[in-house]
């Protein structure tokens, strides 16, 4: 699975992958986990992940508005974390 030329997917590609897909145009109380992360976000936290990584660890899919012109493919932060620093870290949501 590839991303067009402006690094975004088409709903028709995302749709065969079977992973989430968030869109918050049509609903915008859609909930997301929130150690997901888009490429550009782990990209501003000094995360760069390699062609093969971008593939293998996308967790699912988010449209945020209407001018997007497809879907950004989301990664797991904590997974991240893992792979580049050596350890786990643990979300712990509050009650």
């Amino acid at each position: 699975m590839t991303p067009g030329k402006n690094g975004l997917f088409a709903l028709k590609t995302i749709e065969k992958s079977g992973l989430p897909i968030y869109n918050f145009v049509i609903d915008e109380t859609t909930g997301i986990p929130i150690t997901y992360c888009s490429y550009t976000d782990l990209k501003k936290y000094g995360f760069k992940l390699n062609d093969k990584q971008r593939q293998i660890m996308t967790k699912g899919f988010i449209k945020t508005s209407n001018r997007m012109k497809g879907y950004a493919a989301l990664y797991d932060l904590c997974e991240v974390i893992e792979i580049f620093c050596g350890y786990k870290p643990t979300y712990i949501s509050s009650n």
